[in-house]
């Protein structure tokens, strides 16, 4: 059964991807419904701001001014509010689409790109990455174009993809300014093929399929995006230098919140390590699960680059090794600035298993099956979350919020609030204040009465979300388990309470 002819020409074969491809965006927008990243207000109120105001502002030329460009003409076209960005799948068909033509230029195959791109969609818990509407989302399609384009360009024999150079360079400059995130990854994508190809550059391939023109055109265009990054651009400078130096990054060990998330270890020396999130050990068997077959996939495409000297100048070859190494590099410069980025080598992995399905020989039926594992472990994941109230999700779309949210604006008359990341970002969608913040440890150690003095006014608590967000990438377990702690803490009193959220001032 697993190596059936799939022939796009056959009708019915068209009839089933399209039938498979629909069910799969059913499932989709009835999982992923009302549920959202964080961050996602807070980049929607950046759009909100610009459509009311008719002008860019300069606090966002430096982060993703294309982003906030995009979505203020997408409300503007539609005539919607802003707010409609949160939970509309804006991205999905351009994802879905590209994604899978991406699969289909590594794998040379319909059923495997089908299967892979369904995986990559079901990925994750919430929609905001790769459903609706996110400046890193929005960056990941221009990377996935930009990566296809790489494997049109560099590999044409004539020279005549002229046009091919030309879209790699508008959509190039275009990531620049829609995503830091995915632009340094893309950057280090091209640096690392570089060094590639002076590494295996021999003569009789030489005569072949020109290395040297594919290296050139590669830096050109590295040298192009760097110089628009650094002369164009001020978020080298204003934002991830600042980050490397900041010492708030490392209020915390990033090996230590690691540990204490995915393998319930002990930390001394942290006043609320027992409010860190800690995976139960069905999520954790689930990662071991996943992590270990890409693990293994990444393995046998090493090994068979290692022992296998004629694949090494393939062009799919150069491909995952340079992002392989992209994204080795891009993880360890995350962990700089106090980030774990636990599946740096995700994408490697897969496009280890589409490069195994088409040279792999008979690598090929194992490839398969790991695909259809992944496939299956993804609704698997989504109970697991779901199960163990691990996921933010409200069906009316957060709405509670705005009735206490209100009361900040009307009557703390400026004082100094802080919340959770989701919260707060929903406070500066609305009403754009410079007075909210997000929660760090010190602000959660003084609601516990673990620690004496806070320098804010006002903390605003929802008790309904079940994982809470707060600085430097730290996720709390919900407020609720600590009600009779907060209502006993003397240094507070309870100035709001409603369903959902509670409102607490410093006596």
């Amino acid at each position: 059964m697993l190596n059936l002819p799939i022939a796009l020409n056959d009708s019915r074969i068209k009839k089933l991807y399209l039938i498979t491809f629909a069910i799969s965006c059913c499932y989709l927008l009835l999982h992923f419904n009302s549920s959202i990243d964080g961050f996602a207000p807070l980049q929607v109120g950046a759009i909100d701001e610009t459509v009311d105001r008719g002008v860019l502002l300069d606090a966002y030329r430096n982060t993703v001014p294309t982003f906030y460009v995009l979505g203020s003409e997408l409300a503007m076209v539609l005539n919607e509010n802003c707010r409609f960005l949160l939970y509309s799948p804006v991205q999905l068909i351009p994802y879905a689409v590209l994604f899978f033509v991406l699969m289909l230029k590594i794998s040379n195959s319909y059923f495997l790109a089908s299967l892979v791109s369904i995986a990559e969609l079901m990925t994750g818990f919430t929609g905001t990455q790769r459903i609706f509407f996110w400046p890193h989302g929005v960056g990941n399609i221009l990377y996935f174009a930009l990566l296809i384009l790489f494997l049109l360009t560099f590999y044409n024999k004539d020279k005549s993809g002229w046009q091919y150079h030309l879209m790699t360079v508008l959509i190039g400059i275009s990531l620049v300014f829609t995503s830091y995130d995915v632009i340094f990854t893309y950057l280090l994508f091209l640096s690392s093929y570089i060094v590639y190809t002076m590494l295996f550059n021999n003569p009789a391939y030489l005569n072949r399929y020109k290395p040297d023109y594919r290296q050139s055109q590669s830096i050109k265009l590295f040298t192009l995006l760097i110089i628009i990054e650094m002369g164009l651009t001020e978020f080298v400078y204003d934002n991830f230098i600042y980050a490397l130096k900041s010492p708030e990054s490392f209020t915390m060990s990033v090996l230590d919140k690691f540990l204490l998330a995915y393998f319930s270890t002990n930390i001394k020396d942290n006043i609320i390590r027992d409010m860190y999130i800690q995976y139960p050990g069905s999520i954790n068997f689930y990662g071991y699960i996943k992590y270990f077959i890409l693990l293994a996939f990444l393995v046998l495409f090493l090994i068979s680059f290692i022992y296998n000297t004629n694949v090494r100048y393939k062009r799919e070859t150069a491909f995952v090794i340079s992002i392989l190494s992209s994204m080795l590099i891009w993880a360890a410069i995350r962990l700089l600035i106090g980030h774990v980025e636990i599946g740096f080598f995700y994408y490697p992995a897969i496009f280890s298993i589409a490069w195994l399905y088409r040279n792999g020989g008979s690598f090929k039926r194992w490839a398969t099956i790991g695909v259809i594992i992944l496939l299956i472990l993804n609704p698997i994941y989504h109970i697991l979350i779901y199960n163990s109230n691990l996921s933010n999700k409200d069906i009316d779309k957060f709405d509670y919020i705005n009735m206490p949210l209100s009361w900040c604006k009307e009557e703390t008359n400026g004082a100094q609030t802080k919340s959770d990341e989701l919260t707060k970002n929903f406070y500066l969608l609305e009403y754009r204040s410079n007075n909210f913040q997000t929660f760090d440890e010190n602000d959660v150690a003084f609601l516990l009465n673990r620690r004496e003095h806070s320098p804010n006014d006002l903390f605003v608590i929802n008790r309904d979300l079940n994982i809470l967000n707060i600085g430097n990438w730290i996720q709390i377990k919900p407020w609720r388990i600590s009600d009779d702690i907060l209502n006993g803490n003397k240094k507070i009193n309870k100035v709001l309470s409603t369903d959902k959220i509670f409102i607490y001032m410093k006596r």
